[in-house]
């Protein structure tokens, strides 16, 4: 797993876990990135399990480390049976190519006009960049904002939304305190059990994913989102 927000990333945080400065030295040698280098700086949060998230100072330029993460994340994806990137959009709209290394891009979407205006205009970078990449469009009901359904959604982005992360605030709060993912915390959460879904639907393979079309809207609904 990877923390690809060099400047306000969070993971080491909510894990309670140590920064790992070896992202910033595999960022800017990825090709000298090696079994035995990743052994040796990524935190290992399980037998399983291994992370990397590491803040630059505030003052820090980044940007030249943001447009390593294509190369690194082909040689990390080598030595690794999945790789799980934190991806802001930022840094996905500063270096559009990061698509190509992407097998599935999971994009959340609050149920509100804004997340569908950011979701609309980054997929249209997409699919021009990368256009066999697949999209997982998710609703995410942590923040409501003008409670948009799925279907509401699904029409506003030109594509269906693949799956709901329900509201769980308590859910999530607990698992914050104690440092751990909601699934290990609580598997049978809602939450947990919409994630799980979510992750199956991620990694099967292309061949097996159905196309689906979604109806275009004829009223104004969603002009404001997707202009």
């Amino acid at each position: 797993m990877i923390d690809a927000d060099l400047r306000f990333g969070s993971q080491a945080i909510d894990l309670d876990r140590k920064d790992t400065p070896g992202l910033f030295e595999a960022l800017s040698a990825p090709d000298r990135v090696d079994e035995t280098f990743l052994g040796a700086t990524m935190e290992k949060l399980t037998d399983r399990l291994s992370f990397y998230s590491q803040q630059a100072h505030i003052s820090q330029n980044v940007d030249a480390l943001d447009a390593a993460f294509p190369p690194l994340l082909e040689e990390i994806k080598t030595k690794f049976d999945s790789v799980i990137v934190d991806l802001p959009r930022t840094t996905l709209v500063a270096n559009p190519q990061f698509a190509h290394c992407l097998d599935t891009l999971v994009l959340v979407i609050p149920a509100g006009y804004a997340g569908v205006n950011v979701a609309s205009r980054l997929m249209s970078v997409l699919k021009s960049e990368a256009p066999t990449l697949k999209i997982l469009p998710v609703l995410s009901e942590l923040r409501l904002d003008a409670k948009l359904t799925a279907k509401d959604i699904s029409i506003g982005i030109g594509q269906e939304v693949q799956a709901t992360l329900p509201e769980s605030a308590k859910a999530l709060s607990r698992a914050h305190r104690a440092a751990k993912s909601l699934i290990e915390s609580q598997p049978r959460a809602p939450y947990a059990k919409a994630t799980r879904a979510l992750w199956a639907k991620a990694t099967k393979p292309p061949q097996d994913t159905a196309k689906i079309s979604v109806a275009k809207s004829k009223m104004g609904f969603f002009k404001r989102a997707t202009a």
